[in-house]
């Protein structure tokens, strides 16, 4: 599973990429471990998801805009029968220069 999001997200780690998911596996930089081999491809984990299998890792260029003090929360209305396991949140700025804003600010990217 992990080779072919490698695959498949190799056009894009040079950008600003997201990946998110349910990833059925811990993290652990245990030398060849599923979380191993997504680092060593240049994908980085938001550090708040790394104890969850609701997993978010980014891009090195989109690491830098990762916000991750008291992160945000959903509210548990949202959350009663959503998940066997509660989600995880990041929020995440998109600099105006990366282009992808439509205005003057900065965009932030609830993830």
């Amino acid at each position: 599973e992990v080779a072919a999001l490698q695959n498949a997200l190799e056009p894009f780690k040079q950008g600003m990429t997201l990946l998110m998911g349910d990833m059925n596996f811990g993290y652990t930089r245990m030398k060849g471990s599923e979380s191993d081999r997504l680092f060593k491809a240049g994908w980085r984990i938001a550090k708040s998801t790394m104890t969850t299998i609701d997993q978010i890792w980014t891009s090195r260029s989109l690491t830098p805009y990762m916000q991750e003090e008291e992160g945000p929360t959903i509210p548990e209305k949202l959350l009663d029968g959503t998940s066997d396991h509660r989600p995880s949140v990041v929020d995440i700025w998109i600099p105006v220069s990366a282009g992808l804003s439509g205005g003057g600010d900065d965009a932030v990217i609830k993830a």
